[in-house]
């Protein structure tokens, strides 16, 4: 296996580009991940309920690489370099070649595909880069733009996750989705 923590691995796609997570980012993230629209589908504890949380969430993904625990991308508008989104790896077994993908992005850049292809090209940097055997994600079953995103990306459903996740203070069903 290449170390992949050498370097930041940047990737550029189309309007954005994976780089990685900075400080100065926290009023982009804090602004968008608060929207209701976003986190509607975040457990209520990963939802920041200011600056200084957001800047620790922030410090925690950006610490993942640091510590060399695993890589997390701010997803960055490519005309203003400004934090729209994240996605990355939030878990890593290196024994196990396993890896758990999350994402998030900005309400107003829904419905152009970009986290498609931000999950595409880094679930392809963990097969090619990081020894993937596995790449997995857990999804409620009524969030049905990230399961179109997961699908869309060669994702297949695995298997049905009984009162998996509690959001908005509702207990609800996942789906485990995988690559391998």
């Amino acid at each position: 296996m290449n170390n992949v923590f050498t370097e930041f691995p940047i990737i550029n796609l189309e309007e954005v580009i994976l780089r990685e997570i900075r400080t100065k980012d926290v009023k982009d993230f804090f602004k968008y991940v608060t929207n209701k629209n976003v986190s509607n589908y975040t457990a209520d504890n990963e939802i920041p309920s200011n600056i200084t949380a957001a800047e620790n969430d922030l410090s925690y993904w950006a610490n993942l690489f640091k510590y060399e625990r695993s890589i997390y991308w701010a997803i960055a508008d490519k005309k203003t370099n400004s934090m729209i989104g994240s996605c990355g790896f939030n878990y890593w077994n290196k024994q196990h070649g396993r890896l758990e993908i999350s994402y998030d992005l900005n309400y107003n850049f829904w419905g152009r595909g970009i986290v498609t292809k931000a999950v595409i090209a880094i679930t392809e940097f963990a097969f090619k880069k990081m020894s993937a055997q596995r790449v997995q994600a857990t999804v409620a079953i009524d969030n049905i733009r990230s399961i179109k995103v997961l699908e869309l990306s060669g994702y297949k459903r695995e298997g049905l996750l009984s009162n998996y996740f509690k959001l908005q203070e509702i207990i609800k069903n996942g789906y485990m989705y995988a690559k391998i």
